[in-house]
């Protein structure tokens, strides 16, 4: 009896009475003539082997004469021919199949609140098993277990509420609002829809195996934070993107519109631009030499066609194409404008 702390509330069958283990000092002896109401299972599929909000399960109360240890545990099935000496009585073998298929578990269902999906109980775990009305034809499991969590070391527990406009149709992503819990997939994700004529459906993802933060639409619209690469992302439906990562932006988009109230400063290492006063506007400019420089208190470019200022291999600088201008005023030197070379 030093196992007895793993054979609590288990239940075996000696000579068709069946006998119930209620704790290391108690046994409970009742007939195979009463009614069923409530026994143990033991999973040996969880509920990523059923892909449903059901368990694979062992129950020693009516499965006595089926070993598990040939199976190491697993939930198996097997083709069993009519000619094997596992089936007795196949006199007649023109009815019916040649073979029938045996399996060492049932699959039973969860009680479960609505919106809520049943725990994922691993193998190994013993669960509660009542049947409706005493039938066993009808078992479901309780949504609880005992006290055995050294097992259990990952889970994903769904909350959400249906959002389908159909009463039959079955309820899936595409129709539900949910937020699942996910420590076996390591993140925790929110969900709506627009099943029922909403904007939009939305996905918050916080996914701490791969450090990501997003949210996205049914578009190509998306917020995204890459914690290890240090990268903030933003991106439009329309193609504008916008990057930070680590010390570096990047803005792709095909118009850019600043507007500030008082002052535009852009200051670099290499490059200091000011606006705090009156208008700068640039339709067609193109600055190319290796140092421009210009200080003064006054100064005023009018053109209406060309103004050209070239200085020139020889050394000659032209301010103007000819030497007096319509006006009878002179350029160059005879206009006195010393320190230049020209014409």
């Amino acid at each position: 009896m030093s196992n007895i702390s793993l054979l609590q509330k288990h239940t075996f069958i000696i000579k068709g009475i069946n006998v119930k283990i209620n704790n290391d000092k108690l046994l409970s002896v009742e007939s195979s003539f009463d009614i069923v109401r409530e026994t143990t299972a033991i999973v040996i599929g969880d509920r990523d082997e059923t892909g449903e909000n059901t368990v694979k399960v062992y129950i020693p109360r009516f499965m006595a004469g089926i070993s598990l240890e040939k199976d190491q545990g697993a939930a198996k099935e097997e083709v069993v021919s009519f000619s094997s000496s596992k089936i007795l009585n196949s006199v007649n073998k023109d009815i019916g199949a040649s073979s029938v298929t045996t399996q060492n578990y049932l699959k039973i269902p969860c009680y479960l609140i609505p919106g809520m999906n049943m725990p994922r109980f691993v193998k190994g775990q013993f669960l509660r098993v009542t049947f409706a009305d005493g039938d066993i034809k009808s078992p479901c499991i309780y949504p609880f277990t005992f006290q055995d969590q050294k097992k259990k070391k990952v889970d994903i527990l769904n909350l959400g509420v249906p959002a389908k406009d159909n009463d039959v149709d079955p309820i899936g992503p595409d129709n539900s609002y949910f937020i699942e819990f996910n420590s076996r997939d390591k993140y925790i994700r929110l969900h709506t829809t627009n099943a029922n004529g909403e904007n939009n459906p939305f996905n918050f993802l916080i996914n701490t195996k791969e450090g990501k933060f997003n949210i996205e639409d049914d578009s190509k619209r998306i917020f995204e934070w890459l914690y290890n690469d240090d990268t903030f992302h933003w991106r439009t439906d329309a193609g504008l993107d916008l990057e930070l990562k680590e010390t570096t932006g990047t803005l792709k988009c095909d118009k850019l519109i600043i507007e500030a109230e008082d002052e535009i400063n852009m200051k670099t290492s290499k490059l200091n631009i000011k606006a705090d006063k009156g208008v700068f506007k640039i339709d067609d400019l193109k600055i190319d030499g290796i140092k421009t420089e210009i200080r003064v208190v006054t100064c005023k470019i009018d053109a209406s066609a060309k103004i050209i200022l070239k200085t020139i291999g020889t050394g000659k600088w032209h301010p103007c194409a000819i030497s007096v201008c319509p006006l009878g005023i002179s350029h160059g030197k005879a206009a006195g404008i010393t320190g230049l070379v020209g014409s």
